[in-house]
C-alpha cells in the first residue's frame, strides 16, 4: 500500500495520472511538476543498530545562484516528519517519491535539500542522533523526472 502525503491542499490527481500498473504516464513537463524517485538504502548507525528515513515538509529543490526555492508539495511512500520508517536490515530499501514545482528552464541543474542544506533525516540509535544528507548538482533534463539512489 502506498502513503499519499499531501504537504498542501491539493487535489493528487492533478499530481498524479497513473496507469492500470501504477506507472506514472503524464510528462512532468506537460503537468509542470518535478519528480524526484528515490531508492534509499539502510545503513547500519555506529553502534551496529539500523537507520531510519523521513521527510520534512520544509523540503524544497532550489538553485542557489537563483536564490529560487521550491517547495516540496507532495510525498508518495514515505513518512513526514515526525514519523519514520525503520530498516531491520541492510537488505532494505525504501522507493519513494516526491514531487515539487517544475523546475525553470534556465536551470541546467539544481539542489535537493532543506532550508539550504539538511534533507534526508538518517537515525544513529533510533531518537539520538541524526545526520542529514544533501544532493548536490542534479542535472537538469527535459522530462522533470529524476531517479536518485541514496547509499551511505
Amino acid at each position: 500500500m502506498e502513503l499519499f502525503t499531501p504537504i498542501t491542499k491539493f487535489d493528487k490527481n492533478r499530481f498524479l495520472k497513473i496507469d492500470s500498473s501504477n506507472k506514472i504516464i503524464a510528462s512532468a513537463e506537460e503537468e509542470k511538476f518535478t519528480y524526484l524517485h528515490i531508492k534509499y538504502f539502510a545503513t547500519h548507525d555506529s553502534e551496529g543498530g539500523f537507520s531510519w528515513v523521513n521527510m520534512n515538509t520544509e523540503s524544497y529543490i532550489y538553485k542557489n545562484e537563483a536564490k529560487v526555492f521550491l517547495k516540496l508539495l507532495y510525498a508518495i511512500n514515505v513518512p513526514i516528519l515526525p514519523e519514520r520508517h525503520f530498516f531491520y536490515s541492510l537488505n532494505e530499501s525504501l522507493d519513494f517519491t516526491l514531487i515539487f514545482p517544475y523546475i525553470p528552464k534556465s536551470w541546467d541543474t539544481f539542489n535537493f535539500g532543506i532550508n539550504e542544506g539538511e534533507q534526508l533525516y538518517i537515525s544513529e540509535k533510533g531518537f539520538e542522533k541524526s545526520e542529514h544528507i544533501h544532493i548536490n548538482n542534479i542535472k537538469r533534463n527535459n522530462t522533470g523526472v529524476y531517479r536518485l539512489e541514496i547509499k551511505n
